[in-house]
């Protein structure tokens, strides 16, 4: 029934969809505007101002509107180098933070700071069953979240109830590094196939709930 969630708010960040780097852009009115670094400024802003008038305007009492996700997952061209820290400052005036979840071999990840972003959390982009070296792409991200200050991505893959014991080995491992590492301590992310913690926390299957016992444990566990 929800009882539990009464008086209690969830910190939300809404992404900001990557404006296009070629063809037009068309206005809602209609009209055709060249894509260059200006416009494509003008469209994000203008969704990131339409967000926030929204947000405002509804008033969510349960949610607690911190700032902004940028969707792409790398940097990569010196123009959104510069669109991006453009915005960061449009979205810093607005009283509200910019985050970023590069992928695991993300261009220019290192420079992630320069660009006005409030924080990073890299994906290992291990998790899935036919990705090979996992041990040895997990240790890479959590030396490289440690080396350039950054958070981390845990990512849990989408299993149905037969297809559970595939991802024993890559969730086993997730949380082996984010042990190792104290993650519980510091800056992280969650990314997770469609309803899995639900699944994990509700279903009554074995490898789901060793799962679920896992992650409490690991992340959740109460302290005095």
């Amino acid at each position: 029934d929800g009882s539990g969630m009464h008086n209690q708010k969830a910190d939300v960040y809404i992404a900001i969809p990557y404006p296009k780097r070629t063809e037009a852009f068309i206005t809602l009115d209609g009209r055709e505007e060249a894509n260059n670094l200006y416009s494509r400024f003008d469209i994000a802003k203008w969704y990131i101002s339409n967000v926030i008038d929204r947000m405002k305007d509804e008033n969510y009492q349960n949610l607690n509107f911190k700032g902004f996700y940028w969707m792409n997952e790398t940097v990569k061209v010196a123009e959104d180098e510069a669109l991006i820290s453009s915005l960061s400052q449009a979205i810093h005036r607005e009283g509200k933070f910019f985050v970023y979840a590069p992928h695991a071999t993300s261009t220019n990840f290192k420079k992630w700071r320069s660009y006005g972003f409030d924080a990073a959390f890299l994906q290992p982009n291990s998790f899935r069953k036919s990705v090979p070296n996992k041990e040895d792409r997990l240790h890479r991200a959590f030396i490289n979240a440690q080396i350039y200050g950054s958070g981390i991505t845990i990512e849990i893959d989408s299993y149905a109830p037969f297809q559970a014991e595939e991802g024993i080995e890559a969730f086993d491992l997730y949380m082996d590094y984010a042990k190792r590492y104290g993650l519980d301590k510091k800056s992280m992310i969650f990314y997770q196939g469609t309803n899995m913690v639900v699944r994990m926390a509700t279903y009554d299957h074995p490898v789901y709930q060793m799962w679920y016992s896992q992650l409490t444990s690991t992340f959740f566990s109460e302290t005095e």
